[in-house]
């Protein structure tokens, strides 16, 4: 047929199916295909082969357990693949019926040529390892990386440049041993190992689920991405995931926490939490940038996806200023590590801090401004008049649209008064509501 068979592995548990399978590598130029047989199949065709070309000697002088070839020119037992993947292109004669083999990975016209392949199952997945040399730089050599996710599929995981050198020094060996963290790669001038895996490189849901390596998977409630094996309670669901839409996102409303007018906070979580596990409860975890940290109970309000966190059950940290920015997470109370973490996803307000009406104002309105006690306040109840006299921007407005200011003066922007020489002086003003009732303004 012109094909070569430039690699043989033998696969164990293929696509979780119970059984063995031969996977051949068939090379010829620039049609370089990996395909995999039924080794049943194959081990009973190879025995009708040779039940076909040997048989008994028929001299009766000869011991009965004598035997010879019928035809010295058929190679018995022998098996053959052809480039579109059958089996046993043997003789007519003594030819059993085709075995069609799958094409798992076509590297038509994109390689040389293949010149070593290692196939694999490690945590229930199929992992097909292929050495070859590029088509277009024959000095340049890779193994490539393949997923194969069903009989008829394969999703390539990438290739990592191993050899950059002469062609003497193509990948002639790949070896793994089952246990073993490591591929080893033999060229004719070196051994060296590639990771199976380096889940631990990934920082993040999105980025660890994103990625095609079927070995990792982000585990949620310890935050790390990692083998299956390595995450706790991993096959409970939601535990360990593959797919960036079981990634947790969360929203708080409000965003704010106003110490003197404080509110419960309600956080929305998508796709959900994972569902607790006997003995085992969520927390609502607040960190600040400092490192310091403080939480409370997460009450499951809706079926995994809303949580009520209530901060007047726990104690906040003083903070300088008028503001106090946290990132919010989930924790386990099996684990202990913070989850599903948003920066800076909910601000902690001290309103009365606030020395000043603009810096009241800019709170995400969690503070209003009580004109004549000149007081930041959470509530109105301080403010003198508080119907008339408590400030706060409305939608689209910002402090400027609301703080009464002393606008500059109309000539030079100052206002300038003679001295003892008395002159009415006009202020300019902005915001200045009316005065209440029994009260007036004056200039100090």
């Amino acid at each position: 047929t012109g094909t070569a068979i430039c690699g043989v592995s033998l696969l164990s548990n293929f696509d979780s199916t119970p059984g063995n399978r031969v996977v051949v590598s068939l090379c010829e130029p620039f049609r370089n295909r990996i395909c995999s047989f039924n080794l049943s199949m194959v081990d009973s065709a190879m025995d009708s082969v040779y039940d076909s070309c040997v048989v008994a000697d028929p001299d009766p002088a000869v011991s009965t357990s004598a035997v010879w070839v019928s035809d010295p020119a058929v190679s018995c037992a022998a098996f053959e693949a052809t480039s579109n993947c059958t089996g046993f292109s043997t003789p007519p004669a003594l030819s059993p019926p085709g075995i069609s083999g799958t094409i798992h990975v076509d590297l038509e016209n994109t390689v040389d040529r293949i010149t070593s392949t290692l196939a694999l199952t490690v945590d229930d997945s199929t992992l097909l390892y292929v050495g070859y040399t590029d088509r277009m730089d024959t000095s340049i050599h890779f193994v490539g990386r393949y997923h194969i996710t069903s009989a008829s599929t394969n999703l390539r995981l990438g290739d990592l440049t191993v050899v950059n050198g002469p062609t003497t020094s193509a990948v002639r060996h790949l070896q793994w041993v089952e246990g073993m963290e490591y591929i080893y790669v033999a060229t004719e001038e070196e051994v060296f190992r590639i990771p199976l895996e380096q889940c631990s490189t990934f920082e993040d849901c999105d980025s660890c689920a994103g990625d095609s390596n079927p070995l990792c998977g982000w585990c949620t409630v310890e935050s790390k991405c990692s083998r299956s094996s390595e995450c706790t309670n991993s096959s409970q669901p939601m535990r360990w995931v593959q797919e960036t839409a079981e990634c947790i996102a969360s929203v708080a409303d409000p965003a704010t926490f106003v110490l003197d007018n404080p509110q419960n906070i309600t956080v929305t979580v998508t796709p959900g939490l994972p569902p607790q596990l006997d003995g085992e409860s969520y927390e609502c975890y607040f960190e600040t940038a400092g490192g310091e940290s403080f939480f409370t109970d997460a009450v499951e309000i809706a079926n995994s996806t809303q949580y009520m966190c209530d901060l007047t059950q726990t104690t906040i940290p003083s903070f300088q200023g008028a503001s106090l920015v946290t990132d919010f997470s989930f924790r386990s109370t099996a684990i202990g590590i913070p989850f599903a973490t948003e920066e800076g996803a909910v601000t902690v307000y001290d309103c009365p801090e606030a020395s000043s009406c603009s810096e009241c104002l800019q709170t995400q309105n969690a503070c209003g401004w009580c004109i004549f006690n000149k007081l930041c306040s959470g509530t109105s109840d301080p403010c003198l008049n508080s119907n008339e006299t408590f400030f706060s921007p409305g939608d689209g407005e910002t402090f400027v649209d609301v703080c009464p200011l002393l606008e500059p003066g109309l000539f030079t922007g100052e206002y300038v008064q003679p001295v003892a020489i008395e002159r009415n002086l006009t202020l300019i003003t902005s915001n200045l509501p009316e005065p209440i009732m029994g009260f007036s303004y004056g200039c100090m």
